[in-house]
């Protein structure tokens, strides 16, 4: 998890909050800077066939969420968020992560 936000951090991720954000090809999901760092919300797509691969991708998610390392909501391990007014679900990965 830690070695893909570091790889493509920048490049997969749209900062969506931000004024005119960069465009971004093959996206993963969003990032928002946060007081700790950037926090990073993947797609439900792209957290299985990517971040979780070779992994049971919701049971990876309650674990990240135990270690305090995501967020979800309770008996979830995706958040809803508001993207440019759009609802989705996604996974949210806090900055600590590369802590």
């Amino acid at each position: 998890m830690r070695g893909f936000i570091e790889a493509y951090g920048d490049s997969r991720f749209v900062a969506a909050w931000e004024q005119d954000p960069d465009r971004v090809v093959n996206r993963a999901g969003f990032r928002k800077q946060a007081a700790g760092g950037w926090e990073y919300y993947v797609l439900p797509e792209q957290w299985r066939a990517e971040l979780a691969r070779g992994f049971d991708a919701s049971a990876l998610a309650f674990a990240m969420i135990e270690r305090g390392l995501m967020t979800g909501e309770v008996g979830k391990s995706s958040a809803r968020v508001k993207v440019r007014g759009q609802q989705m679900r996604v996974y949210h990965v806090l900055s600590r992560i590369l802590g």
